[in-house]
């Protein structure tokens, strides 16, 4: 089976070593996934998508905010790196950033 043309060259291009060290101390920046998705933001450190946090829907009228960290380094203070928050303000990667703010 061989690749389309380009196509092992354009995969190898993409490839890039990414060290934990990169991560450390550097803020978590959120930004809206897309144009008219208020309710959903990506969640970026030291330019790397490095998590997500969105409005998600539970049983009934309940919403919660789901969020997750995932990539090569998680710090300790957004352990655990998944889990759900009655607001916005209560995810730990939103607390983080705001501490980092201040």
């Amino acid at each position: 089976m061989s690749l389309t043309p380009g196509f092992a060259e354009l995969a190898e291009a993409q490839l890039t070593t990414i060290f934990p060290q990169i991560f450390t101390d550097q803020p978590l920046i959120l930004k809206i996934t897309y144009e008219g998705a208020e309710n959903d933001h990506a969640i970026h450190c030291a330019g790397h998508m490095v998590g997500r946090i969105m409005l998600t829907p539970m049983s009934g009228d309940v919403e919660s905010w789901l969020w997750t960290i995932t990539g090569p380094y998680i710090p300790p203070e957004l352990q655990p790196s998944q889990g759900r928050a009655d607001t916005l303000a209560d995810a730990p990667a939103v607390r983080s950033q705001r501490q980092q703010q201040s």
